[in-house]
């Protein structure tokens, strides 16, 4: 197997030349576990669209479950423009591609309704779960004001003991618990997007478009 030094080599002097693709293969099967390589996984990818035949869709359903766990980036976008439309509708990848647009649309509920079909491939993600819920968390902290606790806790799927205790760790302070209205409610950090921004109420018209406005109708209505 070659070495990560051979490997960069290797990615530098690319010509998707298939006797390469069993090097980059191998390298990936030992390492992706410990050593996320955006790189080496575009290369393969590349591989695959032009030699479609070639897929190892088993490495391909890895490949996107990595890059999906680092949302909000781009990698899961800049993988999946590279395979061929055929495969991205076939049964292994279609499903993968699904859950990737369940996180983008912000359908977190439906997210984790399906996720469990998955389990023996994210099980081979390091940290997949926490990667993900913080991707949802920052997409509430963004977009809330105020939550309630219950909907908080179904849009990260932690039950109430969970949930109070990710609100009460260090790295969360910034993160309130409360009753508002009878209801328990979760106020994120503040910050810009998530902040009603009230702009200054404009006329429609200045005071001397109005004044000219009514000089012109007056003489009209007073000869009616």
């Amino acid at each position: 197997m070659a070495s990560k030094e051979e490997l960069v080599s290797l990615l530098q002097d690319l010509d998707y030349d298939l006797e390469k693709l069993p090097a980059l293969e191998s390298y990936f099967e030992v390492h992706f576990q410990e050593d996320y390589f955006l790189d080496l996984y575009l290369a393969i990818l590349r591989h695959y669209r032009f030699h479609p035949d070639r897929t190892n869709k088993t490495i391909l359903r890895k490949i996107l479950m990595l890059a999906l766990s680092k949302l909000p980036q781009t990698d899961f976008r800049a993988c999946s423009f590279l395979i061929p439309e055929a495969i991205q509708d076939s049964e292994e990848i279609a499903p993968v591609l699904e859950l990737a647009n369940l996180l983008e649309t912000c359908s977190f509920e439906s997210f984790w309704a399906k996720i469990g079909e998955f389990a023996e491939l994210t099980a081979q993600i390091p940290h997949f779960f926490d990667l993900i819920r913080a991707f949802m968390v920052s997409v509430v902290g963004m977009t809330y004001q105020a939550i309630e606790f219950a909907l908080l806790g179904r849009l990260l799927c932690l039950d109430d003991a969970a949930l109070r205790a990710w609100l009460a760790a260090p790295g969360q302070a910034e993160w309130t618990l409360a009753m508002e209205d009878g209801t328990e409610t979760v106020r994120p950090p503040s910050i810009a997007s998530n902040q009603v921004k009230i702009k200054p109420s404009q006329a429609l018209f200045d005071l001397d478009q109005m004044r000219s406005f009514f000089n012109a109708v007056t003489p009209a209505i007073q000869a009616q």
